[in-house]
């Protein structure tokens, strides 16, 4: 088992481990501590990020990115009109 460790994605198991000693698992526990630890540090001054919000759209800068959804909608809805009109 140990003699694979020259092979492919050796880089990614580490160096090889003394079959000797004990095996020590990771402590999860405190690995979420400090997630949640550092996700209630962010809003703090010194802390990782500061968010920020999000300037408000106005209604001209939405019109100018969905100008052709626009058209669209309003030729189908005068389409829809006329037919209706016409079915009468």
């Amino acid at each position: 088992m140990y003699g694979l460790r020259g092979g492919l994605g050796a880089e990614a198991m580490g160096p090889p481990v003394d079959p000797t000693l004990p095996v020590e698992s990771p402590d999860v526990q405190q690995q979420i501590a400090d997630i949640w630890d550092s996700i209630f540090k962010m809003g703090e001054p010194g802390g990782v990020m500061t968010p920020a919000p999000a300037p408000a759209p106005s209604a001209g800068a939405w019109l100018n990115q969905n100008a052709g959804k626009v058209a669209i909608g309003a030729a189908a809805f005068l389409a829809l009109v006329m037919l209706a009109k016409a079915g009468r």
